[in-house]
């Protein structure tokens, strides 16, 4: 989208970021699309800030799964 010039909204990160989310991918999550949402003014729209913390719940319930087996 950004290489489009097309400035994303509240309605265009809530599946980015879900997508994301079921990717189980963090680095795309909390470094990119997070760090996005930040830099253009959406982190604290509650659609946003929803599917961000999202994101990170699901990541981090996944992260531990994985240590303790």
């Amino acid at each position: 989208m950004l290489v489009s010039n097309i400035i994303p909204n509240e309605f265009t990160f809530g599946p980015v970021v879900h997508s994301s989310t079921a990717l189980g991918d963090l680095n795309i999550g909390k470094q990119q699309l997070h760090a996005c949402a930040t830099k253009i003014g959406l982190h604290s729209n509650v659609f946003v800030g929803s599917a961000i913390l999202d994101l990170y719940a699901k990541l981090r319930c996944r992260m531990l799964r994985t240590i303790t087996k």
